[in-house]
């Protein structure tokens, strides 16, 4: 008991703190920065699923979010070095229960957690990292059990709201900005409760599946074109070579042959090597 007071007491210091320096960058201002804007990725798919009410499952051993929290960030300073941090805000003051087909609120919400932090496993990075492609949160893990491992510990049948937090990181550390999407709200359960989301949710599954599938099969048909035009090209080469009556020139001729072999096998041996795996 004693324990746990001394770390809510401790998680609060830190928070008011983030808040106070958070205050002081926007008074501040630093113009490297002005210009930040952060990008919800996908921001169409979480709107479906914000219309039939987000659900996120939470497992003792951690499940991962679906859909994934992705962001594109810009404005930051190129050379100066960044941590990105995630936590769940509570997104309002209820709990909540599923009956009849709808979400409705049922009493006063339990004690919130301990803050877990869940520090991106890329940080701390240059801007110019952060920036050049989509930020995606795909490995954090959501329990409700507390068990360490870097999982994020949530309520079940509580809303939540995904926080991102950017912090610039050495000599001074200073929070840059925080950032939440109403889009990605969800309420936290141990199994999907409305089948609009289960339903919804197995369509994008199968839509990514497909979309991997059709960039695996687009990658089969270049191996075969390559096997094919190493037919070819090794077939005009070899002909070449036994047509070619000038020893001397012969000589060198089989040089840049043989270099040229040896590029045409590395692509022939990538070709068999991919069939292979394809069909295991």
């Amino acid at each position: 008991l004693c324990s746990s007071r001394i770390n809510r007491c401790c998680i609060s210091r830190l928070l008011s703190v983030v808040e106070s320096e958070l205050q002081a960058g926007r008074e501040k201002g630093d113009p490297t920065e002005k210009q930040l804007k952060v990008t919800l990725e996908e921001a169409e798919l979480w709107r479906k699923f914000k219309e039939v009410t987000n659900e996120m499952i939470v497992t003792k051993s951690g499940r991962r979010m679906f859909p994934v929290l992705k962001v594109s960030v810009s404005g930051l300073d190129p050379n100066a070095m960044y941590s990105f941090l995630l936590d769940f805000q509570p997104a309002d003051s209820h709990r909540w229960k599923y009956v009849n087909g709808e979400w409705v609120t049922a009493g006063k919400p339990e004690p919130a957690g301990n803050g877990c932090v869940y520090i991106h496993p890329d940080s701390p990075n240059f801007g110019a990292h952060w920036m050049k492609a989509p930020v995606s949160f795909s490995k954090v893990k959501l329990t409700n059990k507390l068990n360490g491992g870097g999982q994020i510990m949530l309520n079940s049948l509580h809303k939540y709201e995904p926080q991102l937090h950017i912090v610039r990181v050495g000599g001074s550390h200073r929070m840059v900005t925080n950032v939440s999407f109403s889009d990605t709200q969800f309420i936290a359960v141990t199994a999907y409760q409305n089948e609009e989301v289960t339903g919804l949710t197995h369509t994008q599954t199968d839509a990514h599946k497909q979309a991997h599938s059709h960039t695996c099969t687009h990658k089969h048909c270049l191996l075969e074109r390559l096997s094919h035009y190493w037919y070819l090209i090794s077939t005009v080469i070899e002909s070449a070579v036994n047509s070619y009556e000038l020893s001397k020139k012969r000589n060198v001729l089989s040089l840049s042959t043989a270099f040229i072999f040896s590029k045409l096998n590395m692509c022939k041996y990538v070709y068999e090597h991919n069939k292979i795996q394809q069909q295991a």
